[in-house]
């Protein structure tokens, strides 16, 4: 869209698209990540796997 010297709003509007894309892609993949991995490791008897994920969901704001 640069290069073909699009109108500055219309590359902000698809900047802002692709971000909320990848925020929701984050999202997915964080909730996975909470079904299996946090989930088995609170099974196993590892707190410790909260406090990463807290830090975790601090990262992805």
């Amino acid at each position: 869209m640069i290069e073909d010297d699009r109108y500055c709003a219309d590359i902000l509007i698809q900047i802002s698209a692709l971000e909320g894309a990848l925020r929701n892609f984050g999202y997915n993949i964080l909730a996975e990540h909470m079904h299996s991995c946090v989930y088995d490791e609170i099974k196993d008897g590892n707190e410790d796997i909260i406090d990463e994920t807290v830090e975790l969901l601090k990262k992805l704001r």
